[in-house]
């Protein structure tokens, strides 16, 4: 839809510019995969106009904190790398998309809230050294994710 836009001076005096202006339908975010993960995990956030009119995403937020790197981006999918939030277990609110524009598609809704998890880590290996073909058996911590 468009419409006109009209700037009004203090002395009353006004200039208009016809059918200056495009709204765009607002995005809408209907999907994050996967809802929980740590620093560098690959999330696919789907839905529709999720560039709210632009061509690429600049700055994906999840919760305040900015994606790693987004790495591609569409009207209809956006991946990313999830950033380092640095709390266990958090609760992310909010989801935003920020195309060139300067256009935010965001969501706050709960079905789509991701969850940071500790980051996983090794505690040993057995044996230490080997040849090809060599079977290790690897002992830590959240080693699947």
């Amino acid at each position: 839809q468009n419409g006109d836009v009209v700037l009004v001076s203090n002395t009353g005096s006004t200039v208009k510019l016809t059918d200056g202006w495009h709204y765009l339908i607002p995005g809408l975010i209907s999907g994050v995969v996967p809802l929980a993960g740590w620093h560098g995990t690959r999330v696919t956030i789907s839905g529709m106009d999720l560039l709210s009119g632009g061509s690429e995403a600049v700055v994906v937020m999840v919760d305040g904190v900015p994606a790693a790197s987004v790495e591609t981006s569409s009207d209809k999918e956006v991946v990313i790398r999830i950033g380092n939030k640095n709390i266990t277990s958090s609760v992310i609110d909010q989801i935003q998309i920020i195309s060139e524009t300067g256009g935010i598609t965001s969501t706050s809704d709960p079905a789509f809230h991701f969850r940071y998890l500790e980051s996983g880590f090794i505690t040993r290996l057995t044996p230490t050294n080997g040849t090809g073909g060599t079977i290790v058996t690897i002992y830590g911590s959240m080693l699947k994710g």
